[in-house]
């Protein structure tokens, strides 16, 4: 059983990655900072600017935030210890997008209740499919060659 090189070093591919995606969110929130304290509203593009970093800060700080600590024994088998970006970016989603309602003045309780139960919808259908697993590949197990095991019984 060969888990690479990542299984066998002490950071690993989820301490990586947890790296990755907290580097990701310190330089999206500075950006995100930048962007309202010194750049001027009306310069075009700055919405796209504003509310990108936003999504991308919030990804990844929702990401760290809800997702495990470390590396946890479940059934016998070390589960993944990766930030669970998937239902980070829901969550962000929505956030920004009742944020823009919000800007337009048209967030009011109805649409902030459609707005949770999208939210629980979503979570409901991550549950259903197993999680941030996401599809589980199964490997088939090729026959052995009558020649192969012939040469290891002499």
């Amino acid at each position: 059983m060969h888990h690479g090189l990542a299984a066998t070093t002490s950071f690993g591919y989820n301490g990586f990655m947890n790296l990755i995606v907290s580097l990701l969110a310190l330089s999206a929130w500075v950006l995100w900072g930048y962007t309202v304290l010194f750049v001027d509203p009306d310069v075009p593009l700055i919405p796209v600017g504003f509310y990108g970093s936003l999504f991308v800060a919030l990804t990844c700080t929702l990401a760290r935030l809800l997702g495990p600590s470390g590396p946890s024994k479940t059934g016998g088998r070390f589960s993944s210890s990766r930030p669970s970006l998937g239902h980070a970016a829901v969550v962000s989603i929505l956030l920004l997008f009742a944020l823009w309602l919000q800007s337009l003045r048209m967030l009011t309780p109805l649409n902030g209740i459609l707005l949770a139960a999208m939210f629980l919808f979503i979570e409901l259908g991550f549950f259903l499919s197993g999680g941030t697993r996401g599809p589980r590949a199964r490997r088939r197990r090729r026959p052995v060659p009558p020649q192969a095991v012939l040469s290891h019984e002499q």
